[in-house]
């Protein structure tokens, strides 16, 4: 094989693998067969988990690292078959290859492109399938030895009739990526629902109990001596998977007067907290701007609207953006933005939120979100959290 064609194939191969981490983590995340946060999780801004968790990361309810995946795994097999010459075209063999190269590298456009301008997330391992799918597009282009795009409607007219093969090995992308699909979800599916809810159940009864003795920020529902179930959640408002997860909780909440939601903030900004080294000011204004608004009654008001405008307010990239935001928001409640903002500017509160990121880290947060029941940490599954809350309740009765 050609040292050019044997670089696009390594770099292929990369890229293949780091689609399979990513689709296993985005089953794990969303369907609950596994525990933890993606190692690709560095901050607020460059966090796989919230990329996994957007509308963003599936394409006809495939994930778009399947897809990935699957089209590398095809143009791998395209790369060996021009690159060692194993077709009767071998010239058109290497087009083909090409002409499925710069559909990656369009995807991978695309693909960025949605997470600057729309999710305001980034994920290092999708920019590392986004890189190499360049390497290989450019690898395949300089090793190509004859004209290419006078030959594409040739090319294309030899998929249907002397070269079937190579359509039906395009076909085999969203045949494999279905078939698949649908094997995951057999495996961690509606059909299973309840033994996940089980085997997570039985893990949350087995987690070590925490006390949680600081001051949350937030509080529905009754109180802890009178609540049949206390559910504590440590988020950040920036963070997408926090989010997530506030749906399904919201949802319990409302059907479940008796049970008590703390919140306490935990922002991945070191200006606010000091387990965390980078400093934005971002996420610590976003939790001011909650803290203080909680002192006239309208906390929840902001929290819920952070959240469900949350795409557009990570597009900020400076606190007075934030705040223009936040202010036209209070307007249409009737919060003083004014006393808002004396608020948070106060010493005081900067000592309340940084306590209760200290409380997360004491307790071995690193990450969010960190939701507890009763003291017990619940591990982060979002399509199951409701099912698993309600579990859960039931379990404390």
């Amino acid at each position: 094989m050609p040292r050019k064609m044997m670089i696009a194939a390594v770099s292929t191969i990369a890229a293949i693998g780091f689609h399979i981490y990513l689709t296993l983590h985005y089953y794990s995340l969303n369907f609950g067969g596994g525990a933890g946060q993606s190692v690709c999780n560095i901050s607020a801004v460059f966090d796989c988990d919230a990329v996994s968790a957007s509308q963003y990361s599936e394409f006809l309810g495939i994930p778009m690292a399947l897809w990935g995946g699957m089209t590398n795994l095809i143009l791998l097999l395209l790369i060996a078959i021009s690159g060692w010459r194993l077709a009767d075209n071998a010239s058109r063999a290497s087009r083909i290859t090409l002409y499925l190269a710069s559909l990656v590298v369009l995807a991978s456009v695309a693909m960025g492109t949605v997470s600057l301008t729309l999710i305001s997330y980034f994920c290092l391992f999708c920019i590392a399938t986004y890189i190499l799918s360049v390497v290989t597009f450019e690898t395949l282009r300089q090793s190509q030895d004859g004209p290419v795009c006078s030959n594409l409607m040739s090319d294309t007219k030899a998929l249907f009739t002397t070269d079937k093969k190579y359509l039906l090995l395009l076909v085999a992308i969203p045949a494999g990526a279905f078939l698949i699909h649908t094997s995951a979800l057999s495996q961690y599916g509606i059909d299973r629902l309840a033994q996940r809810v089980s085997n997570n159940l039985a893990d949350w009864k087995n987690t070590k109990t925490v006390q949680l003795a600081g001051t949350p920020m937030l509080v529905k529902g009754p109180a802890a001596s009178e609540a049949k179930m206390v559910i504590s959640e440590f988020a950040d408002f920036r963070c997408g998977f926090c989010k997530a997860v506030a749906s399904p909780i919201h949802l319990f909440l409302k059907s479940h007067p008796d049970v008590r939601m703390e919140f306490y903030t935990f922002p991945l900004d070191g200006e606010c907290n000091d387990a965390i080294t980078g400093k934005t000011g971002l996420s610590c204004r976003l939790a001011k701007a909650v803290q203080c608004s909680e002192k006239q009654q309208r906390g929840w008001d902001m929290h819920d609207y952070i959240f469900k405008n949350q795409m557009n307010i990570n597009q900020f990239n400076a606190v007075p953006q934030i705040d223009r935001d936040l202010a036209a928001y209070a307007s249409t409640i009737g919060l003083n933005w004014d006393d808002v903002v004396t608020c948070m500017e106060a010493p005081d509160t900067l000592e309340a939120i940084k306590q209760q990121a200290k409380l997360g880290h004491d307790i071995g947060i690193s990450g969010t979100p960190a939701v507890y029941i009763n003291g017990r940490k619940m591990q982060n599954a979002i399509r199951i959290y409701k099912q698993l809350l309600e579990q859960a309740y039931a379990d404390s009765q």
